[in-house]
């Protein structure tokens, strides 16, 4: 079902947090911190500005498995967690797809994978999809069109290419200046440790 009959001129992007959180712990087993850029250390006019991205998450694709054998992978620098970012908005459109796609690059780009969130994206829109493909393929951005009605059937419309590295200065730098993105690191370093994910600072699954 689309999300034609909800009117979000009158709803906050942050309302939607609740629903992409859902989504991706139910479908693909993600689990999210909300970053609140208000909350960060002021870096100056411009040096912060599409820096912060709305959500990151993480998985862990080895979650329990036996010691013996993370001991193992862990000597062929097989990834312990995967690292998310997302970039949330209400309405992507032709007119707004490029600045909404490049502040996703900017405040993705240093994950594992990067992904931009519409609720309201014309899937009939032959020029739409045909840019989004396009910008996506270039830059390797995912997106997603999330649907209000029923999270579950949310829908990943271009799949990004996996990236192996992170980007450490960009983590190091949020890691800085915001406590949202402190507490989210920690988390994922102690679910390592333990091998199972720690939810606690992490985002409700309502």
């Amino acid at each position: 079902m689309s999300n034609m009959h909800i009117d979000l001129k009158n709803i906050h992007e942050r309302e939607l947090h609740p629903f992409l959180v859902r989504y991706l712990a139910k479908k693909m087993n993600i689990y999210t911190k909300t970053i609140f850029h208000e909350v960060s250390t002021k870096l100056g006019k411009g040096k912060s500005e599409w820096l912060h991205p709305d959500i990151v998450g993480f998985n862990l694709p080895v979650e329990n498995w036996d010691e013996k054998v993370l001991e193992l992978c862990g000597n062929f620098s097989i990834n312990r967690a995967t690292i998310y970012s997302f970039e949330l908005k209400k309405t992507i459109t032709i007119e707004t797809l490029r600045e909404q796609f490049f502040q996703a690059v900017s405040n993705s780009s240093w994950s594992n994978e990067g992904y931009l969130v519409g609720v309201d994206i014309n899937t009939d829109d032959i020029e739409l999809m045909q840019e989004i493909n396009r910008l996506s393929s270039a830059f390797n951005i995912g997106i997603i069109k999330l649907n209000l009605i029923n999270v579950e059937d949310s829908e990943i419309l271009v799949q990004p290419r996996r990236k192996e590295k992170l980007d450490g200065e960009t983590i190091n730098k949020l890691f800085s200046i915001n406590k949202n993105f402190k507490e989210f690191v920690q988390v994922v370093l102690h679910s390592i440790k333990i091998n199972q994910v720690v939810h606690n600072g992490l985002d409700k699954v309502v």
